[in-house]
């Protein structure tokens, strides 16, 4: 076989060189364009997708399009009403011992049960039979011949004969809708019983587990009364964000109860003051709340949170089941980290009888129980719990 010897490039000659680089050159060429093209096509087919989700996305505000005025004021009112939502929660975090004081919880073991009302059964209209047909309604009608004309005679009990059947076929019908209509109403009136006898069984057995639970708070069982001052504790309604978890251990020999809060972090206060809407931008900007004011408000929420647990216990429980309230207001922290403690306090119903809870500030009625509150809450700065 005949070996080709390759001769280096130095020693082609010129126009080989040259073709050879008009060559690389249109390779290179090709390339980019048939990348063009792929990314041409991607595009197109892109844009051909999100036309097609559009015409088949139903419009967002009626079959009606919006138009530019409307569109500005739904804005508009949309800010308005952010900012309504914003101002009523730190409303209602500024008056949580104030909102307590005035609706004081009403927990009892007799509100506890579940009391079972009886429901008159209503048929309906299957308490109502069918009108039974009437022979009389299938009787011939319409204008007769004389009888002495040929084939009136035979006519007429032709006449009869079929009202007769039609009236039988009513009737067969009647009495099957009747017998229908009797099943149902007997079908209806077993459902409602066993309704009644299901509602009324599980009354029973929660009204028994109440009955329970009351002997054994009566007889300062631990488990009982931790049961029922949770309950108590659940029956307040807080504002939006504010979601608190207990633990709670209680000391019959000393008549105490040990109640650990998590409390919610400074998130729960609203950052934003106000929304204004920029037409020109098409946003909505933000006015932010300084952060003395976030930190004023949290620290007095994290003060308002304890009286009211304070004020919860103590007016729902037994003197003689609790007589001194331990209550201790953690941070959430994620694990391993220690949960910072951000107020300590232990107060007896005595000491709870004298303060002026209708006059003095929530951070006094503290200092005078001798509370241990954090110097910063906002800050997480943790203090020593009792």
């Amino acid at each position: 076989m005949r070996q080709v010897r390759r001769v280096p490039r130095e020693q082609r000659p010129l126009e080989l060189v040259r073709q050879d680089q008009q060559r690389r050159i249109w390779q290179r060429t090709a390339a980019k364009r048939a990348a063009r093209q792929v990314e041409t096509e991607q595009a197109i087919l892109d844009r051909e997708q999100r036309l097609r989700a559009a015409r088949e996305e139903p419009p967002p505000y009626g079959s009606e399009p919006e138009s530019y005025e409307a569109y500005v004021r739904r804005r508009h009112a949309e800010a308005r009403e952010a900012t309504v939502a914003a101002a009523a929660r730190c409303s209602a975090l500024d008056d949580l011992w104030a909102t307590a004081l005035a609706s004081p919880l009403h927990v009892s073991f007799g509100s506890l049960r579940r009391r079972v009302s009886h429901v008159p059964f209503e048929a309906g209209a299957l308490a109502t039979p069918l009108p039974e047909p009437r022979a009389e309604d299938f009787q011939p009608v319409g204008p007769t011949l004389p009888t002495w004309l040929p084939g009136q005679r035979a006519a007429r009990e032709r006449a009869r004969r079929a009202a007769y059947d039609e009236y039988r076929q009513a009737l067969a019908e009647h009495r099957a809708a009747e017998y229908d209509r009797v099943r149902r109403l007997s079908v209806a009136r077993l459902d409602h019983q066993r309704r009644e006898a299901t509602v009324a069984a599980e009354a029973n057995a929660h009204n028994a587990t109440i009955d329970r639970l009351r002997s054994g708070y009566r007889d300062h069982e631990p488990a009982a009364v931790e049961q029922f001052a949770r309950i108590v504790l659940s029956a307040r309604s807080w504002p939006e964000g504010i979601v608190l978890r207990w633990r709670l251990n209680y000391r019959p020999d000393y008549c105490q109860i040990d109640a650990e809060c998590v409390l919610p972090g400074p998130e729960v206060v609203p950052g934003v003051r106000r929304y204004r809407y920029v037409s020109a931008a098409d946003a909505i900007r933000r006015q932010l709340v300084p952060v003395e004011e976030l930190r004023r408000r949290y620290d007095s929420a994290v003060e308002q949170i304890a009286l009211v647990a304070l004020f919860d216990l103590f007016h729902a429980l037994a003197p003689d089941v609790v007589d001194v309230v331990h209550l201790t207001g953690r941070l959430s922290a994620p694990a391993p980290e220690p949960e910072p403690c951000l107020v300590s306090v232990a107060a007896a119903r005595s000491e709870w009888a004298e303060l002026n809870t209708g006059t003095d500030p929530p951070a006094e009625l503290l200092r005078q129980l001798d509370a241990r509150v954090s110097p910063s809450p906002y800050d997480a700065v943790p203090v020593v719990p009792w």
